[in-house]
């Protein structure tokens, strides 16, 4: 899985790092293509749409993000994952896929 976090400060993706970003990502999204996974996650000022534009703005090679709708999406608070959905992209994560998502983020899960 390619684990990716959106730096807003340093306006950059950097590959996420649980030590520092785990107590910093707010929401998620998770894509499953052919060959590939992607698991984006960014800071509290981002919302779902957000998220994608901004990450497609600094990386052009992530445009295929912006052209497919995710799999799967959520909410982490204080270290929690609170929500598995996507108002936004009107998703719900599939239970099937949360376990690797938490693990891969490394928050408590409720």
């Amino acid at each position: 899985m390619n684990i990716l976090w959106l730096d807003v400060e340093q306006k950059q993706i950097v590959p996420y790092n649980v030590q520092d970003h785990s107590k910093k990502v707010y929401k998620f999204l998770y894509w499953q293509f052919d060959d590939e996974e992607v698991l984006l996650a960014g800071p509290q000022r981002l919302n779902h749409l957000d998220l994608v534009e901004e990450c497609c703005a600094l990386d052009s090679a992530k445009k295929s993000l912006s052209e497919n709708d995710p799999n799967g999406a959520g909410v982490v608070k204080s270290g929690v994952i609170i929500d598995w959905s996507s108002k936004h992209y009107y998703i719900t994560t599939p239970e099937s896929i949360r376990p690797r998502i938490a693990e891969a983020l490394a928050p408590k899960v409720l």
